[in-house]
């Protein structure tokens, strides 16, 4: 979740900061920082000499970072992405990259043929304050509460201004890691840096190679619980995200629902227990990832056959006897590193 307010008060004060000998000469060098309610991590492999070129890039790494949070956590009621939703239907100025990312949210709106909505708060709310409230909304609170959705109703004006209709609210935790970890691998690459792993909370991009060589390996967590690795995948210069139901849920009355709403219908996805996706840019992944829980997989892997190559995904479906189901695109096993 973009900004969770708590973490968001020790950013300032936690650094990890790690370097380690590889096999030959290489370097891994491992930093880490609480950003955006979550840990962002940054693991470079570096040769002899390196050193100062990594510590300018990744300097400029962290500075965008906490960049990008001030100005989109919807937690802080002074930044822009607040602004925006307090606005009461007035235009508001922005800086570029959330003028780009909120114009961006619109056409992954249309691709996914509104399956992926940044408007979604006003449903995420109401079942939140359902779930606290251990009742279940009823028909016309869900239908209310719908009619504050829909990206198509954001204006994008001249001078970077975005005018958003009274009563809605734009929620940016579903493409904001996405977007902040590729501002992180473009700034990696100007540096010219070429292997590295950049992880925002479960939002990850692997550039070139690890330490020993060999393609980075990712591990795909189990939805059941077990503590185990569903697969472990090999990847090179390509993103991956995976969303479902395993550890962000509502529950109302003992029943365990999605966090993921419907734009659709205003009701929580059923059903996706894991959806991995993977694909060249990290944004893409990440919201792929949640549009494929609300489309399920017939036409979320459908949609992801129509985007071309370097898009794959495996979704586990869940069964009502609480087993899984596994679907996948036809080139997804080629990564997997056990086959």
């Amino acid at each position: 979740m973009l900004g969770n307010p708590l973490l968001g008060i020790v950013v300032l004060f936690f650094l990890m900061f790690g370097v380690s000998f590889a096999d030959g000469n290489a370097k891994k060098v491992v930093e880490a920082r609480p950003l955006f309610g979550t840990v962002v991590t940054m693991e470079a492999c570096l040769s002899s000499g390196e050193e100062d070129l990594l510590r300018k890039a990744m300097d400029r790494a962290w500075e965008c970072l906490e960049g990008i949070q001030v100005r989109m956590n919807v937690y802080s009621p002074s930044s822009e992405a607040s602004r925006v939703n307090q606005a009461n239907g007035k235009a508001i100025e922005v800086s570029t990259d959330l003028y780009d990312l909120i114009s961006r949210s619109k056409e992954y709106q249309v691709l996914t043929g509104k399956a992926f909505d940044i408007t979604i708060s006003p449903l995420s709310r109401l079942w939140k304050e359902s779930s606290k409230a251990q009742r279940y909304p009823s028909k016309e609170d869900v239908l209310r509460s719908k009619g504050f959705v829909g990206s198509e109703k954001i204006e994008l004006l001249d001078g970077r201004k975005i005018r958003l209709p009274e009563g809605m609210a734009i929620d940016l935790g579903g493409n904001a890691p996405g977007f902040s970890t590729d501002e992180v691998v473009k700034i990696l690459h100007q540096g010219g840096l070429k292997n590295f792993l950049i992880d925002v909370g479960g939002e990850i991009y692997a550039s070139g190679v690890g330490c020993d060589g060999r393609k980075w390996r990712i591990g795909s967590s189990d939805p059941g619980g077990h503590g185990k690795f569903v697969d472990v995948l090999e990847l090179q210069d390509m993103a991956v995200s995976t969303s479902g139901d395993q550890e962000k849920f509502f529950e109302i009355k003992g029943e365990r629902l999605s966090h993921i709403i419907n734009p659709l219908t205003g009701y929580p996805v059923r059903g996706a227990a894991s959806v991995t996706v993977l694909a060249p840019t990290t944004m893409d992944a990440d919201v792929l990832s949640t549009a494929l829980c609300v489309l399920g997989p017939q036409a979320g892997l459908k949609l992801l056959s129509s985007l071309g190559k370097g898009y794959e995904a495996m979704m586990l479906w869940r069964r009502d006897d609480g087993s899984f189901e596994r679907y996948a695109s036809d080139g997804y096993d080629s990564f997997r590193l056990v086959k």
